[in-house]
């Protein structure tokens, strides 16, 4: 079911990082170019991502450096790793502006693991999923899982996805909250190192058995840390912290690419602790079986795991 009232939630006073930042520009002109992209028959997304992706790192040559240490563990040139995924990036971008013009985006979003979901709310507990940054997480689970039924509510970063900036947050950010809000029933913003009052929200949702989507990413004020292909991850604990605190269950997302260009979603395993843990036990408990979880999807789609451009996730070892 399609959700058009999406209402958003201001937990906490925040402000813009200045009027304008570089990087605005820059995302100004790969909107532009998604736009136009866009306009065009699908059948020619993937290789207009592929172009622009080549400008973009003729422009940006120095991208590359970014998944050189990866590439070294797994043994792929780096050059092509990132041009994969820059055009991956892309290619959603493109997708994600399409949804917002007439006729929206026209795709089938497999959704894997339903039951997993299912079986969780038919406890009356809530559900917390927990969602990995791969290319498209950001709008495809969402989409899937509000066409299939559910009501979401989503903890955000005032300043998602674009810019923090107050123009780019006036007028590019706007472009993928369009698309997003279509199938969200609240977002919760949060401000970090005040995040109490967005987790109060959240914990309401849970207990009126509702379903909460949280990006597995290193940013937040507490945070777990494991060794991860060649490097660490961090994650903040924010996630598996609520569903334990709450009694929710705790299911892993996973955004994965099809051989059309389009996406699948995976939910599931849920990621119940062993009885008997104290508090911490138990948040790590959950935090490393996501980790053993998530290794051999990255392992297996390694220019689509966002999480290497994060500098709060994963960060290879000094």
């Amino acid at each position: 079911m399609n959700q058009r009232g999406t209402s958003t939630v201001e937990t906490a006073p925040w402000k813009y990082e200045g009027w304008i930042a570089a990087k605005d520009i820059v995302t100004a002109g790969m909107l532009a170019c998604c736009l136009i992209a866009a306009l065009l028959p699908a059948r020619y997304w993937r290789a207009a991502s592929r172009l622009m992706a080549r400008a973009h790192l003729r422009l940006r040559s120095g991208s590359a450096h970014l998944l050189e240490q990866p590439g070294a563990f797994l043994n792929k040139d780096p050059r092509s790793l990132v041009q994969e995924a820059v055009a991956a990036d892309y290619l959603f971008n493109i997708q994600a502006t399409r949804e917002i013009l007439p006729g929206e985006w026209r795709c089938e979003i497999p959704l894997t693991g339903r039951e997993v979901l299912d079986g969780a709310l038919q406890r009356s507990r809530g559900a917390v999923l927990w969602y990995s940054p791969f290319v498209g997480s950001e709008f495809v689970p969402k989409k899937a899982l509000a066409l299939a039924g559910y009501r979401l509510t989503l903890l955000s970063s005032p300043f998602h996805p674009f810019s923090s900036s107050r123009i780019g947050g006036r007028l590019l950010n706007p472009v993928r909250l369009c698309a997003e809000n279509r199938y969200l029933t609240r977002r919760v913003r949060v401000v970090y190192g005040n995040a109490q009052p967005a987790l109060a929200v959240l914990r309401q949702v849970l207990l009126e058995n509702g379903v909460v989507l949280i990006k597995a990413i290193g940013t937040g004020r507490r945070s777990l840390t494991f060794p991860f292909l060649g490097g660490i991850i961090d994650l903040a604990v924010g996630a598996p912290r609520l569903a334990y605190e709450t009694g929710a269950a705790l299911i892993s997302v996973h955004t994965l690419p099809d051989h059309n260009g389009e996406y699948r979603v995976e939910l599931g395993p849920e990621l119940t602790p062993p009885t008997g843990l104290s508090d911490h036990q138990a948040v790590h408990h959950m935090a490393s079986r996501y980790v053993d979880l998530l290794e051999p999807i990255v392992l297996a789609y390694p220019a689509h795991w966002e999480g290497w451009f994060h500098p709060d996730t994963w960060r290879p070892i000094s």
